[in-house]
Protein backbone atom coordinates (compact mmCIF):
# COMPACT_ATOMS: atom_id res chain seq x y z
CA UNK A 1 0.00 0.00 0.00
CA UNK A 2 1.21 3.16 -0.72
CA UNK A 3 2.10 5.55 2.27
CA UNK A 4 3.95 9.33 2.45
CA UNK A 5 6.43 10.34 4.88
CA UNK A 6 8.41 13.78 5.32
CA UNK A 7 11.51 13.87 2.99
CA UNK A 8 14.90 15.74 4.44
CA UNK A 9 13.69 19.14 2.46
CA UNK A 10 10.30 18.84 4.64
CA UNK A 11 8.57 18.12 1.61
CA UNK A 12 6.01 15.18 1.55
CA UNK A 13 7.75 11.88 0.25
CA UNK A 14 4.94 9.39 -2.02
CA UNK A 15 6.28 5.54 -1.76
CA UNK A 16 4.34 3.12 -3.42
CA UNK A 17 4.38 0.73 -6.28
CA UNK A 18 4.13 1.17 -10.36
CA UNK A 19 1.13 -1.07 -11.45
CA UNK A 20 2.66 -1.59 -14.76
CA UNK A 21 5.77 -3.14 -13.53
CA UNK A 22 5.52 -3.71 -9.94
CA UNK A 23 8.73 -1.63 -9.23
CA UNK A 24 8.64 -0.04 -5.66
CA UNK A 25 9.51 3.73 -5.93
CA UNK A 26 10.12 6.78 -3.42
CA UNK A 27 9.16 10.06 -5.23
CA UNK A 28 9.18 13.66 -3.15
CA UNK A 29 6.90 16.18 -4.14
CA UNK A 30 6.31 19.95 -3.11
CA UNK A 31 2.67 18.57 -2.53
CA UNK A 32 0.82 15.83 -2.59
CA UNK A 33 -3.19 16.16 -2.58
CA UNK A 34 -4.84 12.81 -1.47
CA UNK A 35 -8.16 11.99 -3.19
CA UNK A 36 -11.65 11.23 -1.72
CA UNK A 37 -12.02 7.69 -0.83
CA UNK A 38 -14.54 5.55 -2.48
CA UNK A 39 -18.03 4.97 -1.25
CA UNK A 40 -20.16 2.37 -2.03
CA UNK A 41 -23.97 2.87 -3.68
CA UNK A 42 -25.19 -0.20 -3.37
CA UNK A 43 -28.59 -0.27 -2.28
CA UNK A 44 -29.84 -3.46 -0.40
CA UNK A 45 -33.17 -2.64 -1.01
CA UNK A 46 -32.69 -3.06 -4.76
CA UNK A 47 -31.88 -6.71 -4.35
CA UNK A 48 -34.44 -9.58 -4.49
CA UNK A 49 -32.70 -11.46 -1.88
CA UNK A 50 -31.09 -10.10 1.24
CA UNK A 51 -27.69 -9.07 0.53
CA UNK A 52 -24.76 -9.31 2.83
CA UNK A 53 -23.01 -6.13 3.42
CA UNK A 54 -20.57 -5.06 5.34
CA UNK A 55 -20.51 -1.75 7.84
CA UNK A 56 -18.84 0.23 5.06
CA UNK A 57 -21.67 -0.65 3.13
CA UNK A 58 -19.40 -3.00 0.21
CA UNK A 59 -21.37 -6.31 -0.69
CA UNK A 60 -19.90 -9.27 1.11
CA UNK A 61 -18.58 -12.25 -0.23
CA UNK A 62 -20.87 -15.06 1.27
CA UNK A 63 -23.37 -17.80 0.56
CA UNK A 64 -26.25 -16.60 1.83
CA UNK A 65 -26.32 -13.88 -0.94
CA UNK A 66 -27.09 -16.77 -3.73
CA UNK A 67 -26.46 -15.80 -7.22
CA UNK A 68 -25.30 -12.51 -6.30
CA UNK A 69 -21.64 -12.04 -6.58
CA UNK A 70 -19.92 -8.77 -6.12
CA UNK A 71 -17.06 -7.89 -8.24
CA UNK A 72 -14.56 -5.33 -8.14
CA UNK A 73 -15.42 -2.07 -6.45
CA UNK A 74 -19.25 -3.43 -5.46
CA UNK A 75 -16.96 -5.60 -2.97
CA UNK A 76 -14.20 -3.33 -1.48
CA UNK A 77 -12.66 -0.12 -2.43
CA UNK A 78 -10.13 -1.54 -4.85
CA UNK A 79 -7.71 -0.31 -7.45
CA UNK A 80 -7.57 -1.07 -11.10
CA UNK A 81 -5.35 -4.25 -10.45
CA UNK A 82 -7.51 -5.88 -7.72
CA UNK A 83 -10.31 -5.16 -9.24
CA UNK A 84 -9.72 -6.84 -11.88
CA UNK A 85 -8.51 -9.60 -9.89
CA UNK A 86 -12.18 -9.05 -7.82
CA UNK A 87 -14.04 -9.31 -11.24
CA UNK A 88 -12.81 -12.74 -12.46
CA UNK A 89 -12.94 -14.59 -9.35
CA UNK A 90 -16.05 -13.42 -8.88
CA UNK A 91 -16.99 -14.56 -12.94
CA UNK A 92 -15.41 -18.28 -11.82
CA UNK A 93 -17.28 -18.49 -9.15
CA UNK A 94 -20.17 -17.76 -10.93
CA UNK A 95 -19.34 -20.25 -13.41
CA UNK A 96 -18.63 -23.32 -10.84
CA UNK A 97 -22.17 -22.78 -9.35
CA UNK A 98 -23.71 -23.11 -12.80
CA UNK A 99 -21.46 -26.28 -13.39
CA UNK A 100 -22.58 -27.38 -10.58
CA UNK A 101 -26.31 -26.71 -10.98
CA UNK A 102 -25.87 -28.40 -14.27
CA UNK A 103 -24.80 -31.38 -13.03
CA UNK A 104 -27.33 -31.97 -10.00
CA UNK A 105 -30.17 -31.64 -12.94
CA UNK A 106 -28.05 -33.91 -15.33
CA UNK A 107 -28.38 -36.30 -12.42
CA UNK A 108 -31.89 -35.77 -12.13
CA UNK A 109 -32.62 -36.48 -15.81
CA UNK A 110 -30.90 -39.74 -16.24
CA UNK A 111 -32.06 -40.66 -12.83
CA UNK A 112 -35.87 -40.36 -14.29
Amino acid sequence: MPFITEGNNNNPVLYGVDTEGYHRYANEYDLVVLAVGMEPNVNQGDFQVDIVMNEEGFIEIDEKNGGVFAAGCSSDALDVNRAVQSATASALRAVQVINQVGAVSQQKTEVK
